[in-house]
């Protein structure tokens, strides 16, 4: 995730993801994030019981997305959830310290995002990235 910082001049000490239990990127980005010194907080409605077993004492579990929001420097989204479908992109950026979302899932219209103040990373639409710098 070094590259991540130094793309946007940022270091990164708090990232919130929501994880699912059989997505191989989401499980494999953890301990890159954790090497960088990443505080990962997570949020699933399914998959915390798995990523206990993986990553026991390494993460924060979080009982809501808003709650795996609060104060985070950026968001990881891995897995397109419902809850995270539903949540008022406004959530992010009155929760967030900044609201940064690198969305794997595509879960959000770029439009939207930007509208509501995200800087937004829209990842593998239509074969490209795609992004919002509010």
């Amino acid at each position: 995730m070094h590259w991540l910082a130094n793309y946007n001049d940022y270091e990164i000490k708090t990232i919130k993801a929501a994880i699912e239990v059989n997505e191989a990127p989401a499980l494999a980005n953890i301990p890159f994030l954790l090497e960088d010194g990443a505080n990962v907080h997570v949020w699933d409605p399914v998959g915390m019981d798995h990523l206990r077993e993986v990553h026991d004492g390494e993460v924060v579990y979080c009982r809501t997305i808003e709650e795996a929001l609060t104060d985070a420097d950026a968001c990881f989204i891995f897995t397109e959830w419902e809850e995270i479908k539903r949540i008022d992109l406004q959530e992010f950026p009155r929760l967030m310290k900044t609201p940064h979302v690198f969305d794997g899932r595509n879960c959000y219209a770029v439009a939207d995002a930007k509208a509501a103040g995200i800087l937004y990373e829209s990842i593998g639409r239509s074969g490209r990235k795609e992004r919002s710098m509010s």
